[in-house]
């Protein structure tokens, strides 16, 4: 039981390291800017962040916006029979009156 325990553990903190990683890298990212030592701030020359750095442009997941849906019920529309219940009389020939008493000798 205690192995399970520790397994479970481990694999909880390998999976917060490996998700928390990511945003601190991402959170410490910085373009670094030069500038030369000179009498004119005119001469300081920034870097350009391009558009495409993977660091600056990773998500984790990309979340989509939500859309609006429209519901409409589907309506069922079933015809119901009348059931007219009629008193209905049933004949039953009779076979023999004795058809079910034991044999008997005469």
């Amino acid at each position: 039981m205690k192995a399970k325990k520790t397994i479970r553990t481990f694999y909880a903190w390998t999976l917060l390291l490996v998700f928390l990683s990511a945003f601190v890298l991402k959170s410490s990212h910085y373009h670094y800017v030069s500038c030369h030592s000179s009498h004119q701030t005119e001469a300081c020359h920034h870097t350009v962040v391009q558009p495409s750095c993977s660091i600056c442009e990773f998500t984790m997941h990309k979340a989509t916006e939500a859309q609006f849906i429209e519901f409409v019920p589907v309506i069922k529309v079933t015809l119901l029979h009348k059931y007219i219940v009629s008193m209905q009389t049933v004949y039953r020939p009779v076979g023999s009156i004795n058809s079910h008493s034991p044999p008997c000798q005469a």
